[in-house]
């Protein structure tokens, strides 16, 4: 977490010195990294930087209809430069976390799909 912001460490732990790398602190401070979330998410929200700028959104038609119906009314986060030209759709249910993700690369076969099926508080 940094500030009102949360970002996946994925490659930048250092599990011999229990630590962040010094490439990811330096990535983190010359603003190389895009937060995944930052706090609170409200329509028209808006972070990141231009290669993964993130926004909070109504959903496109069409788009998270293989939620849960449960998850209904998940917030929607979008980019649509996903680093090199990509979508990315998130939905994030209060309470929950990450409840759906959607991936497309326009021009290429990647894409992806992902739904939380269960979750027990």
């Amino acid at each position: 977490m940094r500030g009102s912001c949360i970002y996946s460490i994925s490659q930048g732990w250092d599990a011999r010195r229990q630590e962040l790398t010094v490439q990811y602190r330096q990535s983190l401070n010359d603003g190389g990294l895009s937060p995944d979330f930052c706090f609170p998410l409200q329509t028209g929200r808006q972070w990141g930087n231009n290669d993964v700028p993130w926004s909070v959104e109504p959903a496109r038609s069409a788009v998270g209809g293989f939620l849960a119906p449960q998850y209904s009314a998940a917030i929607h986060i979008f980019s649509d430069h996903f680093g090199s030209g990509g979508w990315k759709d998130v939905w994030f249910q209060k309470g929950v976390g990450v409840v759906g993700e959607h991936y497309i690369h326009n021009g290429t076969y990647e894409e992806y799909t992902k739904k939380l099926v269960t979750f027990v508080p």
